[in-house]
């Protein structure tokens, strides 16, 4: 053997697992000198800015330039009209969000409405021509109870005292 201790014994098999001495780490030497990098946190980023930062894109093969949320809003567009389902969602919650379209009014004529069963068919309707469709309010009710029991025949008085309203 020699005296330097970089050099492999005669018998020693450079290869997989076992590397020539002389590129071996010496003992007390890291190999990651400079260490894991550290964390810089999270990113903090303006996205008003972002958004309305101009971004150059292709139109009619001449470039433009237009707001990233402008590009944004075209690509989805595009998307919307092939019938892509949540394109289409994200831009009506988008219109009615910025009030570029309002959503519809309600119909006042037609449908259907459910009038409880704890009081008379004209009662109910008394009050639905009065304050609208239910649910109704405590005072509401009263006020269609007075409306209807003023207004009832005695056939109607009699058949609703057989059934037992509990509203009446």
């Amino acid at each position: 053997m020699s005296d330097d201790p970089t050099s492999p014994p005669p018998d020693y098999a450079v290869g997989y697992g076992r590397p020539p001495p002389q590129t071996r780490f010496k003992k007390g030497q890291s190999g990651n000198p400079k260490g894991r990098p550290k964390s810089h946190g999270p990113v903090e980023v303006d996205l008003a800015a972002l958004r309305t930062a101009p971004v150059t894109v292709m139109q009619e093969g001449t470039p433009r330039k237009m707001p990233a949320k402008e590009v944004e809003l075209r690509t989805l567009l595009a998307k919307a009209v092939k019938g892509d389902m949540r394109s289409i969602r994200y831009l009506l919650e988008q219109f009615l969000k910025y009030r570029v379209m309002a959503p519809p009014k309600r119909a006042s004529a037609g449908g259907v409405v459910h009038i409880p069963n704890s009081m008379p068919f004209e009662m109910g309707t008394l009050i639905l021509e009065q304050f609208g469709p239910p649910p109704w309010t405590r005072q509401e009710i009263n006020a269609g109870r007075v409306r209807c029991l003023a207004t009832r025949s005695e056939a109607q008085r009699r058949n609703d005292d057989r059934v037992g309203y509990a509203d009446l």
